[in-house]
């Protein structure tokens, strides 16, 4: 059973502390693709909707991306996420995606999940962190074999792999 993850945008955007010191363009482009790259909506069978207030005119063009990014235009994000719920054929199959506690208290009694921003970026969000700052270091990796170890190696592996006799 696949799961369809509908995420309220800006509340993600701004409620999972990543992307503060950003322009707002800049940090939505930065989300998403930290949405595309970490995938917390978990398996490949499960649909991600990230929908954002306004218009794409407004903000700049959303780049490809594998999941659907909708602009309201017009009406809030809020309640385009819960007409969605509500048109829902399956809506126990929904899991939205906010902090905001009056789309929490709508969807609910349609039977959708409800994931704070938090718990939906939690174990991505540390990984990213550790990302990094291991990439803040740019430490090379210390190799510790002198020549004729490595030889030794390249032989073995020769052997293995390539069936070279020795």
């Amino acid at each position: 059973m696949s799961l369809v993850y509908i995420v309220d945008g800006y509340n993600a955007l701004l409620g999972c502390g990543l992307f503060e010191n950003k322009e707002l363009k800049d940090a939505r482009a930065a989300f998403l693709a930290f949405l595309d790259l970490n995938r917390p909506h978990g398996s490949f069978r499960n649909k991600l909707i990230v929908v954002f207030d306004g218009s794409a005119d407004c903000f700049g063009p959303v780049h490809d991306s594998p999941f659907e990014v909708i602009f309201t235009r017009g009406s809030s994000a809020d309640e385009k996420i819960k007409e969605m719920v509500a048109a829902s054929l399956d809506p126990k199959n929904i899991v939205v995606v906010t902090n905001d506690k009056a789309i929490a208290f709508f969807v609910r009694p349609y039977g959708a999940g409800v994931v704070s921003v938090g718990e939906f970026l939690k174990s991505k969000k540390n990984s990213l962190v550790g990302r990094v700052r291991l990439m803040s270091q740019k430490t090379e990796p210390k190799i510790d074999l002198n020549i004729v170890e490595r030889e030794a190696i390249t032989k073995e592996l020769g052997r293995i792999w390539l069936k070279k006799k020795s």
